[in-house]
């Protein structure tokens, strides 16, 4: 599947997502509006719903002379009335159940604007239901979303002013005032009065009389919305599965070349994902994919290796048994068959002690090694000074050493090097490093402790003034059973010591080689790097 653009570039997924769900969209929202737009149309037919500030912005843009044309059935509805007037409360246009001379002042500062503080009027009546009161609250909306109390009003049944703080130096309302105060005229429509200026600048009132839809127009509206949407909703769910299987035939498409590629592995094949070609999000999963299978080859290429080592192992710790093993047998079997005279017999039991603790310390080195190798060895690292902890172990080997002509030399940091370290393990790597250069070279050898920090590294090196370690074999002396002999006999040692040591230095998140450029006055330099403890 090709998802290429014209200019060589791949669509990303949601753009094929957004392209095939758009058009979609586009024609059910269409369909949505114009079925909305009737269903208004309908409902406001039934229970039409007021426009004052169109009709006033009407107003505005007309001259007085010109009012007359005003269509205030058209923003108001059926039943609704409306009248201009002047600053004086003469009437310049009214609507037929509006039209008088003027409306009084007093009687037009009872009507409250739409966006002012909301008066309510409440009856408040004694036990003996006699000499009833009024309650007038005006309230307003503030911030934080609460309405607060900005004034009241009480009167009593003649509609005179017992207390209160609306309509300061008022006495008495008379039943009209009191009607519009109520903010209701005879017919229960609401009253407001609205200030504005037309386009000669001059000051005009705009009273409004609002029909209230009746709550059953409401309901028949509400109904007839309803059907409708029930009558939408089935066809655009139906809409909405074609779409979404569509789409998921689409998306399946694009990840059937992945269950492929998983199959192909599961049966030992090439995946065959080089060539995939998708959507740029799922282009870049198939180039991880790829990775993941070389990634995988590269592993399994390992695991062979290491099957291989492992056979190695066993066939060197195999063979290096036998020898011991077969000497063991010779000179028992001759000591009971009675071949070995009487003054040989003891040099044969020394032969057969010598063989037997070769063997055991083979055993016991592979047995250190197999631990080394788990991952889950205890390694009990702690903040250790490590130069003194190689000063202490050199100067207990001295005189051991010393009497094998083998002569010992430190040159150690004399500050203290500070690393975490398992003292026990890495002592351990040190033996192996001393002993390696004790057997492996002739009488009279030297060999140097040397000791530096080196940033945020710890320097460990090990050297030695002896015969030295040939090119060829300088990487391969950490394997198991590679020895510094061309033939590797056995009688110095396991194989396995240097092997031991690189594991422990592993251990310690350090390093360890034999130096192509041992220090000078030096042949064979082992040297580790561990990293430094943070002062």
């Amino acid at each position: 599947m090709n998802t290429e653009n014209r200019t060589g570039k791949k669509s990303r997924l949601y753009v094929i997502l957004a392209g095939n769900y758009i058009s979609f969209t586009v024609l059910m929202l269409t369909a949505f509006l114009i079925i909305y737009y009737i269903s208004l149309k309908a409902a406001d037919r039934i229970a039409p719903i007021a426009d004052p500030a169109g009709l006033i912005h009407a107003a505005m843009e007309m001259e007085d002379a010109m009012l007359p044309e005003l269509k205030v059935e058209r923003y108001l509805g059926k039943g609704s009335q409306a009248a201009v007037l002047a600053e004086d409360g003469r009437v310049i246009y009214a609507t037929e159940e509006l039209v008088r001379a003027r409306y009084p002042e007093r009687l037009l500062e009872c009507l409250q604007s739409m966006d002012s503080q909301v008066r309510t009027l409440t009856a408040v009546l004694p036990e003996n239901e006699e000499n009833a009161r009024y309650l007038i609250t005006g309230t307003q909306y503030g911030e934080g979303g609460y309405f607060s109390v900005t004034g009241y009003l009480l009167l009593d049944e003649e509609r005179k002013v017992l207390d209160g703080t609306l309509f300061p130096g008022r006495s008495f309302f008379s039943d009209e005032e009191f009607q519009y105060l109520s903010g209701h005229d005879e017919k229960g429509r609401s009253l407001y009065l609205e200030q504005y200026e037309n386009r000669q600048g001059q000051k005009r009132q705009m009273l409004l009389a609002l029909r209230e839809p009746a709550n059953e127009a409401y309901q028949r509206a509400y109904r007839i919305q309803t059907r409708i949407f029930w009558l939408v909703a089935p066809v655009y769910i139906v809409l909405a599965a074609v779409c979404i299987y569509r789409l998921s035939r689409r998306i399946r498409r694009f990840l059937q070349p992945f269950l492929g590629g998983i199959e192909n592995l599961e049966k030992g094949r090439p995946s065959g994902m080089e060539h995939y070609q998708g959507p740029a999000e799922f282009s870049a999963i198939a180039a991880r994919f790829v990775e993941m299978e070389r990634q995988l080859q590269k592993s399994e290429a390992e695991r062979i290796k290491l099957d291989g080592a492992r056979r190695q192992l066993l066939a060197d710790i195999s063979h290096d048994l036998k020898t011991p093993a077969a000497v063991i047998r010779g000179c028992a079997q001759a000591l009971q068959d009675g071949m070995i005279p009487e003054e040989k017999r003891s040099g044969a039991l020394d032969t057969i002690i010598r063989k037997a603790d070769q063997v055991s310390s083979l055993l016991s080195a592979f047995h250190e090694y197999s631990k080394l190798e788990h991952p889950q060895m205890p390694v009990n690292r702690k903040l250790t000074d490590v130069g003194y902890l190689v000063r202490e172990y050199f100067a207990g080997r001295y005189q051991e050493l010393e009497m094998n002509d083998i002569f010992l030399e430190a040159d150690i940091e004399e500050t203290p090097c500070m690393a975490m370290a398992d003292p026990s393990l890495l002592l351990r790597a040190l033996e192996n490093l001393v002993n390696n250069a004790a057997v492996y070279n002739p009488p009279g050898t030297r060999i140097l402790a040397y000791l530096r920090r080196e940033g945020d590294r710890l320097r460990i090196s090990i050297a030695d003034d002896g015969k030295g370690i040939p090119d060829e074999l300088r990487e391969k002396l950490f394997e198991p059973f590679v020895t510094g002999d061309a033939a590797r006999s056995g009688s110095h040692g396991s194989g396995l010591g240097l092997a031991i040591t690189k594991k422990i230095i592993l251990l310690h998140e350090g390093t360890i080689q034999a130096a192509p450029d041992p220090l000078p006055g030096w042949k064979t330099e082992f040297r580790i790097y561990l990293p430094l403890a943070e002062s």
